[in-house]
C-alpha cells in the first residue's frame, strides 16, 4: 500500500515537472517570436527609411540639374528589393514670401522642402528635408531703371521722357532670404529710378516711381512722383517732387517739393509745403550687380539660326562642333567667344523659347530678330547695336519673355560706345542686364527694366515697368543649374 502511494506521488511530480516545463517552453517560444517579431520590423522600418532617403537623394539630384523642379514622384521602385518611394515638392525658390506645404509646413522663400515616404513591405518611413541651391539666385529687376556706376550720371534722362509702372504703384518688397539676394536690398516704390552714382532728370523728364541714388540727384524742368533718396537733390528749372526727400543735402534754387524734407544741410530751401527736418542723414551704401558670367557654352539653341546670320568671329573661325550642326556654327569657336549674330537690312530672324549664346549682336536697317515665344534668354560677350527701323521684337508682349544679359565692359567713357545701343521703332518688352558696360536708349517706348553700368536716355523714350519683374530671379548667367545643394535641416520619422 505504501508502495502504491509512492508511485502516485511520483507521478504527480513528474506531472508537474512536465507541466512546468511546457509552460517555460511555451514562454520561451513566445519570446522568441516576439523576438522575430520586433527584429524582423526593424529591418522593415529601417528598409522603409532606407527607401525614403533614396526618394530624398533621386529628389536632389533632380534639383541640382533645374532648381525650379517640382513635379516630385508619385510613386518609384527601388531596382530588385520591391521598396518603393513618393516624394512630395514644395518649391519657394523664387518666392518672395513663406508658402505652407501640404503637410502645414511653411517654407522660406529661397528654399525648398521635399518629403519622401518610403516602403518596405508593410512598413513605411517618412524623411522631411529643407535645402536651398548652393548658387544663389538673384532679383536684379526691382528697380525700373538702375545704374551701377559710383561715378558721375550713372543714368541720364536728356530729353524727356517717361519713367512709370504698369498698374498700381504700390511698393515692391525686396524680399531677401537665405539663397535670393534682392537687387537692391530696401523695398522701393514700383517704376522707381536707382543708382549707385549720379542721376539726371532734365528736358521734363518725369519719374513717377521715385529716385533713389548713393550719388547727387539734378532733377531740372522735370516731376518726380513719388520720394527722393539722394546723397545731393538739386531741383531747378520749375522742377517739383511730390513726395518726401531725404539728402544729405538739398539744394532747391527753383524747384517745389509737396512732402516733407529732411536733410543735414539746407541750401536754397525755399518751396517746400510740407515740413522741414534737420539731421545726420546716412547716403545709401552701393548696391551690389553680380557680373554675368562670360563663359559662353556650346549646350544652346543657335543651331535653330540660319548659319547664314552667324558668321565666324574674326579671333577664330576654327569651331567645336556638335552631332546636329556640321556647319561649324555651333555656338562657340576654339579661342572661346560665341559667334557673331549679324542681320542686315530686310532680314528676319525668328526665335522660340530657349538660351542663345553670341559674341556681337548687330541688327541694321530694317533687319528683325523676333521673339515669337518665350522665354529667350540671350547672352552675350560683345557689343549689341541696333537701328530704328527695326531691331528687337518681342511679339509675347511680355518682357520676362525677352532676357539680355551682357558680361561686355564697354562704357562711352572708356571706348566711345555703349556696350548695348539700342532703337526701337516699334515698342520693345524686355529685360536688359549688363551691370558693367553702358545702355544707350532711343526711339518708341519700352517696356520691362534695365540695369546698367550707366544708362541714358536721349531720345524721351517712355519706360514702363512691368511690377511683375520684381519676381523675376536668375543666376545671372553665371550657370543655369547649381550641381551642389545646401541642406538646412533633416528629419526622419
Amino acid at each position: 500500500m505504501l508502495r502504491r502511494r509512492k508511485r502516485g506521488l511520483a507521478l504527480v511530480i513528474v506531472m508537474l515537472v512536465m507541466m512546468v516545463l511546457m509552460i517555460a517552453a511555451f514562454l520561451v517560444a513566445g519570446n522568441v517570436s516576439s523576438a522575430l517579431d520586433f527584429a524582423s520590423a526593424r529591418m522593415g522600418n529601417q528598409a522603409a527609411r532606407a527607401a525614403a532617403g533614396a526618394g530624398i537623394e533621386d529628389a536632389l539630384c533632380q534639383l541640382k540639374a533645374n532648381w525650379n523642379w517640382s513635379a516630385g514622384f508619385s510613386t518609384k521602385s527601388l531596382p530588385t528589393t520591391g521598396y518603393t518611394y513618393a516624394v512630395t515638392v514644395t518649391n519657394n525658390v523664387g518666392g518672395k514670401s513663406g508658402v505652407v506645404a501640404a503637410d502645414g509646413t511653411t517654407v522660406p522663400p529661397g528654399c525648398v522642402y521635399l518629403v519622401s515616404v518610403g516602403h518596405a513591405g508593410g512598413y513605411h518611413r517618412t524623411v522631411a528635408l529643407f535645402c536651398r541651391s548652393g548658387q544663389p539666385l538673384y532679383r536684379p529687376f526691382t528697380f525700373a531703371v538702375f545704374g551701377t556706376s559710383v561715378a558721375s550720371s550713372a543714368v541720364a534722362f536728356t530729353n524727356g521722357g517717361v519713367v512709370d509702372a504698369l498698374g498700381s504703384a504700390s511698393a515692391v518688397s525686396s524680399g531677401s532670404s537665405a539663397s535670393v539676394s534682392a537687387m537692391p536690398g530696401p523695398a522701393v516704390a514700383r517704376g522707381a529710378v536707382g543708382a549707385n552714382g549720379s542721376v539726371l532728370l532734365s528736358g521734363g523728364a518725369i519719374a513717377r516711381g521715385g529716385v533713389y541714388a548713393a550719388g547727387n540727384v539734378t532733377v531740372d524742368g522735370g516731376l518726380v512722383n513719388g520720394s527722393v533718396v539722394a546723397n545731393t537733390l538739386t531741383l531747378q528749372g520749375g522742377a517739383t517732387v511730390a513726395g518726401n526727400v531725404r539728402a544729405v543735402t538739398l539744394d532747391n534754387p527753383g524747384g517745389t517739393i509737396t512732402g516733407t524734407a529732411t536733410a543735414h544741410t539746407f541750401s536754397n530751401s525755399g518751396g517746400v509745403s510740407g515740413s522741414q527736418d534737420q539731421e545726420v542723414v546716412a547716403t545709401l551704401p552701393v548696391l551690389l550687380a553680380p557680373p554675368v558670367d562670360a563663359t559662353y557654352r556650346t549646350s544652346n539653341s543657335n543651331t535653330s539660326i540660319s548659319s547664314s546670320f552667324l558668321p565666324p568671329t574674326a579671333s577664330s573661325t576654327a569651331v567645336s562642333e556638335t552631332a546636329d550642326r556640321t556647319d561649324g556654327q555651333d555656338g562657340t569657336t576654339s579661342s572661346g567667344t560665341s559667334p557673331d549674330l549679324t542681320i542686315g537690312d530686310g532680314q528676319k530672324v525668328s526665335v522660340s523659347a530657349g538660351t542663345y549664346y553670341f559674341h556681337n549682336v548687330v541688327i541694321s536697317g530694317s533687319g528683325r530678330f523676333t521673339v515669337a515665344n518665350g522665354p529667350v534668354v540671350l547672352y552675350v560677350s560683345g557689343a549689341i547695336t541696333t537701328s530704328e527701323d527695326g531691331g528687337f521684337v518681342n511679339s509675347t508682349g511680355v518682357a520676362s519673355n525677352f532676357q539680355i544679359y551682357s558680361s561686355d565692359t564697354a562704357t562711352i567713357a572708356t571706348t566711345g560706345a555703349p556696350a548695348i545701343s539700342l532703337s526701337t521703332g516699334d515698342s520693345l518688352s524686355a529685360v536688359i542686364y549688363c551691370p558693367q558696360g553702358d545702355v544707350t536708349l532711343s526711339g518708341s517706348s519700352f517696356v520691362g527694366a534695365i540695369v546698367a553700368a550707366s544708362f541714358t536716355d536721349s531720345g524721351g523714350t517712355p519706360i514702363h515697368y512691368d511690377p511683375a519683374l520684381g519676381n523675376l530671379t536668375g543666376t545671372l548667367g553665371q550657370t543655369s543649374s547649381s550641381t551642389s545643394a545646401i541642406v538646412l535641416s533633416w528629419d526622419a520619422h
